[in-house]
């Protein structure tokens, strides 16, 4: 084993990472101002509301609650980073299958694996120690090491649950009855997002989770502006499930195409499975709020169906604004949209107005751009 050819493997890994984010590098700074200019735009706004709401809160609970939000990120950066790790080890192709192919000794490639899995775990918890966990709470040494060995420990399952690719199977998606278009569309979508797009399930999963997390806190009285917070996560989860499942469908978006599918039925497909995950993450949360909450101040509870629906609702409008293959963008987007919709229904009922007229004008400004993309 040679580790001065494993350290050049390592550096040639993350110089190919840095020479693609070089080449993007105008298109992710775009993103970027545009994304701090509509967040420093919401805060302005929302800026006297939300310092209202915090003053009411006391200085404990909201040190509290940023321990208990640190502590949550916590456990998530494992299984965060376990997924670009997973692509290190098994992805194909990739450097690690060139070198092997290129007579690189396994040791050789072996340590290379090993020390870029350790980068990766390093750099990873640094920052979140660096920006998130140490400003947002006072922690001991003993809670650092617990906590820290908990989101590996989630790492090492999420990488020993993660299966491997199966073989394709081809088999017939529907029997012989008779039935749209948009109906087969619809029916193929709701199948690849339950049983074979793994980020779409864990994130329908991390959401449902997100509400159970937040009857728990409504049942120990914490501030309900808490469970509006929990709410927006919530929503914004089960949007990034149909929003990871067109990014798969570009792949082979052809198929549609080929049998000429207009822009108005492909956005009906997405249009339909936005609104059954509304209505069923919408109606589990209210029936899990009224559970922790009890039905006192029944009409602000009932905002936090409205919210958690407010986000999968988005995702038809601006599914084509922007690349429909590039999931992220279209998260950060709904992501904004839903921060200022949400809190204007959070501040009052009358806010859901503006829901329908936006959505209206939103679909018509992209419209046709289905053989655009």
């Amino acid at each position: 084993m040679s580790i001065n050819r494993s350290l050049r493997l390592v550096g040639y890994h993350n110089k190919q990472f840095f020479l693609k984010l070089r080449y993007d590098l105008g298109r992710e700074l775009v993103v970027l101002i545009s994304s701090t200019v509509l967040l420093g735009l919401f805060a302005y706004i929302f800026r006297d509301f939300l310092n209202d709401k915090l003053r009411a809160i006391p200085p404990s609970e909201q040190a509290a609650i940023a321990r208990a939000f640190a502590t949550v990120l916590a456990l998530l950066v494992g299984p965060v980073i376990a997924a670009p790790i997973h692509a290190l080890w098994r992805e194909e192709p990739s450097l690690r299958s060139f070198a092997t192919r290129s007579g690189e000794s396994p040791q050789t490639v072996r340590a290379f694996l090993f020390l870029q899995t350790a980068i990766l775990f390093a750099l990873a918890y640094l920052l979140f120690w660096k920006f998130i966990g140490i400003p947002w709470g006072q922690w001991s040494l003993p809670s650092i090491i617990l906590w820290q060995s908990l989101s590996l420990g989630l790492a090492a399952l999420r990488l020993f649950l993660h299966k491997e690719r199966e073989p394709k199977a081809f088999k017939p998606l529907l029997d012989d009855k008779q039935s749209t278009r948009i109906n087969t569309l619809t029916d193929w979508r709701w199948r690849q997002i339950f049983l074979r797009n793994r980020i779409a399930k864990l994130c329908l999963g991390l959401a449902f989770f997100l509400q159970l997390a937040g009857g728990i806190f409504l049942f120990m009285h914490a501030p309900f502006a808490l469970a509006v917070l929990i709410a927006m996560a919530s929503g914004l989860l089960i949007a990034c499930a149909p929003s990871f499942q067109l990014e798969e469908d570009m792949r082979a978006i052809w198929f549609e195409r080929q049998i000429a599918c207009s822009h108005e039925e492909y956005v009906a497909v997405y249009q339909r499975i936005a609104y059954r995950l509304a209505a069923g993450f919408g109606l589990s949360a209210i029936i899990i709020a009224f559970a922790g909450r009890g039905f006192d101040a029944a009409p602000e509870t009932l905002k936090l169906m409205a919210i958690t629906a407010l986000f999968p609702l988005l995702l038809p409008a601006v599914m084509f604004q922007i690349a429909p293959e590039r999931p992220m963008l279209q998260i950060m987007t709904i992501a904004l949209i839903g921060l200022f919709l949400g809190t204007a229904i959070f501040a009052h009922w009358a806010a859901v107005i503006v829901l329908p007229i936006a959505l209206t004008y939103a679909k018509q400004y992209q419209q046709n751009n289905f053989y655009r993309s």
